[in-house]
C-alpha cells in the first residue's frame, strides 16, 4: 500500500467511528477490513451493544495493519536512504583519498 492509501483508509475508519453503530456501519467496516485484509470477527445478528463491539474490535484490527503497512512503507524508505548515503560516503572517501594522494 502507498502512504496515499493509508492516509485515505484512515480517513475511512474516521469517518466510519463517527456513525452509530447500525448494520450499513459494520458492513462498511468489513468491507474495509476486506479491501485491506484485516481480520474480522464472526457476526451474530442482534443488539446493538454487540454491534459496537464488533465494530470497534474490527476496526482495531484495521488500525493495526495500517500501522504495520505505514512501518513497512518507513522501513522500505530507511534501507533506500541508507544505501544512498551508504554511496554518498564511499564518494566522499574517494575523494579524500585522492585529495591525499594528489595534492
Amino acid at each position: 500500500m502507498t502512504n496515499k492509501e493509508i492516509e485515505r483508509c484512515n480517513q475511512r475508519v474516521t469517518d466510519i467511528q463517527k456513525k452509530p453503530a447500525e448494520s450499513e456501519t459494520l458492513n462498511s467496516v468489513k468491507e474495509l477490513a476486506k479491501e485491506i485484509g484485516a481480520p474480522v470477527p464472526p457476526t451474530l445478528a442482534g443488539e446493538p451493544a454487540k454491534t459496537r463491539t464488533l465494530i470497534d474490535e474490527s476496526l482495531r484490527n484495521i488500525r493495526f495493519v495500517l500501522q504495520t503497512e505505514m512501518m513497512l512503507n518507513a522501513c522500505v524508505f530507511a534501507k533506500r536512504s541508507c544505501f544512498y548515503a551508504a554511496i554518498a560516503a564511499i564518494a566522499a572517501c574517494i575523494s579524500v583519498l585522492l585529495v591525499l594522494f594528489y595534492a
